[in-house]
């Protein structure tokens, strides 16, 4: 059987457990109950490869909502992503949020 890694292991978490088991298809290797622990699991994946895992600042503690990554350009990025699919790490580029706001000419700062 092929292994999985659950990530979250809230109430969705332990109601996907049964109908996995049920299944037959998946091993459940391990379930990361905590986001600090994903990030680990992101940043032990990336540490080889010549990228930027972004991490916490020392003065602060992340919540690690999000896992990113910084890539030279497009092509790096599409080979990155080819690498993780074919190592089973689900990745994903960065979406944007907000439509390029515009900036008046009026209200540019000029000292």
């Amino acid at each position: 059987m092929e292994k999985i890694i659950l990530i979250g292991g809230g109430g969705h978490c332990k109601a996907c457990i049964d109908v996995i088991e049920q299944a037959g298809i998946f091993d459940i290797a391990r379930i990361l109950e905590h986001k600090r622990q994903t990030a680990l699991m992101y940043y032990d994946f990336v540490q080889n490869l010549g990228v930027s895992f972004i991490s916490e600042p020392e003065s602060a503690a992340s919540n690690y909502w999000l896992n990113t990554i910084i890539l030279k350009d497009k092509r790096e990025r599409e080979h990155f992503l080819a690498y993780s699919r074919e190592k089973g790490i689900q990745t994903r580029p960065v979406w944007r949020l907000m439509p390029p706001s515009h900036v008046s000419p009026l209200s540019v700062y000029t000292p």
